[in-house]
């Protein structure tokens, strides 16, 4: 291959490696949201209950309303089981793979454009001689 098609080469392969970087920060991060969501309808949840806790006998329309709402919350929470874990941590362990990956191959092409550039430079200095 020639100087050329490499530096070609390596700039498509910047960008698929940009592209597919993003794709998977992007997977990542909409994990981690799903997750915060969850936690702060826990907190909520949480927080509902301890009001529950709190009241006394007399209160049962509260005690109703309350619960009401912890039942609703219910409804948008979703079990995690351990298959989402191991989800979250397969793609933290794709990311990882994949960026050293890509290191990987942008050094042995830019190895590879040195070999040919330092070639080149010899050609050149042979013709002018």
């Amino acid at each position: 291959m020639n100087l050329k098609t490499l530096i070609s080469i390596k700039f498509v392969l910047h960008f698929i490696f940009i592209i597919i970087s993003v794709y998977l920060t992007n997977n990542i991060h909409n994990t981690n949201s799903i997750l915060d969501e969850q936690t702060n309808l826990l907190l909520e949840q949480k927080k509902n209950y301890e009001q529950v806790v709190k009241l006394d006998g007399n209160n049962l329309k509260e005690k109703e309303r309350l619960l009401t709402i912890i039942k609703n919350t219910d409804d948008y929470l979703k079990p995690q089981s351990l298959y989402d874990k191991k989800k979250r941590t397969n793609q933290l362990l794709i990311l990882i793979v994949f960026i050293l990956f890509s290191f990987f191959t942008i050094t042995l092409l830019n190895e590879k454009i040195d070999k040919l550039k330092s070639l080149e430079s010899e050609e050149e200095k042979q013709q002018l001689l």
